[in-house]
């Protein structure tokens, strides 16, 4: 299936998913769980059925490739996509860790990433483009599309995943995107960046990639990497982008989306 079909039938879906709100107040779904965290639009009243025809209000082709949920806040769609370039460029050397780390990544270990290996796709062999996009929630025009970073990607990821697996949240003013080993982006909703953090660059059990989505806790936004190396949960004021804190974790590959919580 294309990606502009999944992505179609995703944003048609949360168009009517959030339609009973819009008398209310701004319509919203802010962060890949939703307004409340669960998944669930309380005053929703959706379809329950959709084809070619039928309560679709519009298809647009989107570009590259992403397999995030896109979220929405009141006439602005927002998702993150991958876009591969012509650009072809050679693997650099590995050094002696990474050397050994794609050793142990190689299938006929005896080991859960050999038996998986079917499920993950190579290394590309061009660079990618790593875009925040913007599209009007009643006619799907594009209104504004930013490149956070373009280069080559480390390692692949899942055959049903993409480059582009996590989903970006806003409270309205801003919108913090993270594309993990490429970095934690913050946009106002206008598309002008506001700043930009590096991460950790991750290597993933069996080369699946990469997919914690990030959360906002009070005045910080908060992004977990959990990978086969050191792991990290990492915190930074939402505004500003300065770092507030870090914390190493013992923790191994893992594409779960952190929650906040009042205790």
């Amino acid at each position: 299936m294309k990606r502009e079909m999944v992505v179609g039938i995703v944003l048609c879906c949360m168009m009517f998913c959030s339609h009973s709100l819009e008398a209310k107040e701004t319509v919203y779904w802010p962060t890949f769980r939703g307004p409340v965290n669960t998944g669930v639009a309380p005053d929703a009243n959706p379809p329950v059925a959709w084809s070619e025809s039928e309560n679709i209000k519009w298809k647009v082709e989107l570009p590259g490739k992403g397999s995030s949920s896109p979220i929405i806040w009141g006439d602005k769609i927002i998702f993150l996509t991958a876009i591969q370039t012509e650009t072809a460029q050679e693997e650099k050397p590995a050094e002696p860790q990474e050397a050994q780390n794609k050793q142990e990544n190689q299938p006929g270990q005896g080991d859960k990433q050999g038996q998986r290996r079917g499920r993950r796709s190579n290394p590309p062999k061009s660079a990618h483009k790593f875009d925040v996009v913007c599209l009007d929630r009643k006619s799907g025009k594009i209104l504004w599309q930013k490149t956070v970073k373009e280069e080559l990607p480390h390692e692949g990821h899942h055959r049903d995943a993409s480059f582009a697996s996590y989903s970006p949240v806003t409270d309205g003013k801003l919108v913090w995107a993270s594309f993990g080993s490429r970095g934690l982006h913050c946009f106002d909703l206008d598309g002008n960046l506001k700043w930009s953090q590096d991460l950790v660059k991750q290597r993933t059990r069996a080369g699946f990639g990469e997919g914690s989505s990030p959360v906002i806790a009070g005045d910080a936004i908060v992004v977990v990497a959990d990978h086969e190396d050191q792991s990290y949960i990492y915190a930074f004021d939402k505004v500003s982008g300065q770092s507030l804190w870090m914390k190493e974790r013992d923790e191994a590959s893992s594409w779960a989306t952190p929650i906040a919580v009042d205790v």
